[in-house]
């Protein structure tokens, strides 16, 4: 398929995104909310959306409350999770009941210790949201401060949060796409370094302003078409 062709059925999905999805403001969202965001991209790594969909439901329902009432260190926090993730959770997306987690023992650890140091700097996410100047600086202080996330992740919650849309999830459907436009073969662990992560990114979005629509809409629409062309979009 020719680079034009890709191109011009991204422009096409750009519009359907701009019309059908709602956009977050993070100003007006609770802890809760903002809790459950970063609970999907600490689950989200290397799982698909609706299994870690499922389990950052389950793991938000049990433990904001018990929070709530006490406050838990890190290993009874972790333990609790860790119970939680082997255990049946349903996906409202897809009605499927997942038996457990990928990867019990390590997403409960991450979460346990990235919400304890988030808490212990700030008190709140929320309020770690709020003190944030810039989206680097959000996406900066995610890496340092939560274990398991990385530039990618970390640019999942600036976006689906709302604290920008000029962000890009450069996951393998992306870095395909600047392949097939710029010939330059890009590793994905090339991107799981944060300075590397947005030199690319500067790059990408160079690349997409033509489209003449925001980043976040770009990236989104381009991650369908490349998903669904598959290897159909090299030849």
């Amino acid at each position: 398929m020719k680079p034009w062709q890709i191109e011009s059925a991204i422009a096409e999905l750009c519009k359907d995104i701009e019309r059908v999805v709602e956009r977050k403001d993070y100003t007006c969202m609770s802890e809760e909310d903002l809790t459950f965001e970063l609970l999907i991209c600490i689950l989200g790594s290397g799982v698909r959306y609706e299994l870690s969909l499922a389990y950052a439901s389950a793991v938000q329902s049990a433990l904001v409350p018990r929070r709530l009432k006490k406050r838990m260190n890190s290993n009874e926090r972790a333990y609790s999770i860790e119970g939680i993730l082997n255990s049946p959770a349903y996906s409202s997306i897809n009605g499927k009941t997942y038996s457990r987690y990928r990867y019990p023992k390590r997403a409960a650890k991450h979460i346990a210790e990235s919400f304890c140091n988030i808490e212990q700097k700030y008190g709140s996410l929320k309020d770690m949201v709020g003190a944030m100047n810039a989206p680097s600086d959000l996406r900066r202080e995610l890496i340092y401060l939560c274990p398991g996330i990385g530039p990618k992740q970390s640019s999942h919650y600036v976006k689906n949060i709302g604290f920008t849309d000029n962000v890009a999830i450069l996951d393998r459907h992306i870095l395909n796409y600047l392949k097939l436009i710029d010939d330059v073969d890009i590793c994905p662990k090339q991107v799981s370094k944060i300075d590397k992560y947005e030199e690319i990114e500067r790059r990408f979005i160079d690349k997409v302003s033509k489209f003449n629509h925001a980043v976040s809409v770009v990236d989104q629409s381009m991650w369908f078409v490349m998903r669904a062309l598959g290897k159909e979009a090299y030849t």
